[in-house]
C-alpha cells in the first residue's frame, strides 16, 4: 500500500524547496545588478576608485 501522506510531504518539502531556491537566485541577481548601477554612479561622482592594488606595477613587471 503507498504512503500517500509521506509522498504528499515529500512533494511539498520539495515544492517549497525549490521555492526557496529561486528567491535566493532572484535576491542574489537583484543584488548584484543593484551594486553595479551603484558602483557605477560612484565612479561617475569620483567616489569610487576601485580596489587598492596588493601589488605594485613594479613587481607585476619583474
Amino acid at each position: 500500500m503507498f504512503d500517500y501522506i509521506g509522498l504528499l510531504a515529500k512533494a511539498t518539502r520539495d515544492a517549497v524547496l525549490a521555492f526557496m531556491a529561486a528567491q535566493a537566485e532572484v535576491d542574489y541577481v537583484n543584488r548584484k545588478e543593484m551594486q553595479r548601477r551603484e558602483i557605477e554612479v560612484a565612479k561617475i561622482e569620483g567616489r569610487y576608485t576601485g580596489r587598492p592594488k596588493s601589488v605594485g606595477d613594479a613587481a607585476v613587471a619583474a
